[in-house]
C-alpha cells in the first residue's frame, strides 16, 4: 500500500506499508504559509518552533523515529491538481530527496520519495 496526503500544517505525508510490522513515513513540509514547490529546505525539524519559518521533516518506520531531529530536503517535483475523485489540490505528481539526523547521533538517515497519481482504470502491469 502506498499513500501521499496533504495533512495539517500543509505538511505532505507520503507512506509505504509492506505489512502490519514493515512500514515507512517521510514528512515534508515548507515553512509556514508556504506552498511546497521544488527547491532545497534546510535546517528542518521534526516539530518546527510556533512562529518560526522552518521547514518541517520526519521520518519513521517500523515503530521507530526520531523526538529531536533536523535535516533538509530538496523536493525536485511537485505538481498538484484536481487528481484522484477531482478533489482540488490533490498531489498529482511528487518527487524529493531527504537527509534527516536524529538527536545527537552522527550518522545521518538519506533516501528519495517518489509518488505518482495512477488512474483507477489503469493496471500497474500495463503502460498507461
Amino acid at each position: 500500500m502506498f499513500g501521499g496526503d496533504l495533512q495539517f500544517n500543509n505538511v505532505l505525508e507520503i507512506s509505504a506499508q509492506a505489512s502490519a510490522n514493515n512500514w515507512w513515513s517521510v514528512g515534508m513540509g515548507p515553512p509556514s504559509g508556504r506552498q511546497l514547490v521544488p527547491g532545497v529546505y534546510k535546517d528542518a525539524r521534526r516539530v518546527p518552533p510556533i512562529g518560526s519559518s522552518l521547514p518541517t521533516l520526519r521520518i519513521a518506520g517500523d515503530g521507530r523515529g526520531c523526538n529531536q531531529s533536523t535535516g533538509e530536503f530538496e523536493v525536485l517535483e511537485a505538481v498538484y491538481g484536481p487528481g484522484f475523485g477531482g478533489i482540488v489540490g490533490s498531489v498529482e505528481k511528487f518527487r524529493a530527496t531527504f537527509k534527516q539526523t536524529c538527536e545527537s547521533f552522527t550518522g545521518a538517515l538519506s533516501g528519495e520519495t517518489r509518488l505518482a497519481t495512477i488512474p483507477y482504470y489503469c493496471k500497474i502491469s500495463r503502460n498507461c
